[in-house]
């Protein structure tokens, strides 16, 4: 799919929103990956008393992380509906680590925020012009 410079400006510029959520998990996943050990070992940092499995986690949230902003930067903003599709699993980690913690509701936020960016992106993606024309007449 071919990206032309019509179309509203939400529409053209959705991608930041994701950008943004992206970075900020790409903050958390370096700062889980490189704090000193007196800081995992807070309670709210607790994983079976274990920070090597918050570094664990830190380390897969950085992979996770750039992958997002790889596509996002490449496929995404070139207009390729698989990478639409593949970028909401960025809203559905933000909502998985709500569930695994419900005492950070800033996680929340950031999926609803995240789900948003993609949502104002749909008709870039899927125009409506094109559903017309596949219907079956």
């Amino acid at each position: 799919m071919t990206t032309s410079g019509s179309g509203r400006a939400y529409e053209r510029y959705a991608w930041v929103i994701v950008f943004v959520s992206a970075i900020l998990g790409l903050l958390a996943a370096l700062l889980l990956t490189f704090a000193p050990n007196a800081i995992l070992t807070e309670p709210g940092f607790r994983v079976g008393d274990a920070p090597l499995a918050i570094r664990s986690w830190g380390v897969t949230w950085v992979g996770f992380s750039v992958f997002v902003l790889v596509i996002l930067l490449r496929n995404y903003r070139t207009g390729e509906r698989w990478a639409w599709y593949s970028l909401w699993l960025l809203p559905l980690l933000w909502l998985s680590h709500f569930i695994l913690a419900p005492d950070t509701p800033h996680n929340l936020v950031l999926a609803i925020i995240s789900a948003l960016g993609l949502i104002l992106s749909y008709r870039r993606f899927f125009p409506a012009s094109e559903e017309q024309s596949s219907r079956v007449r």
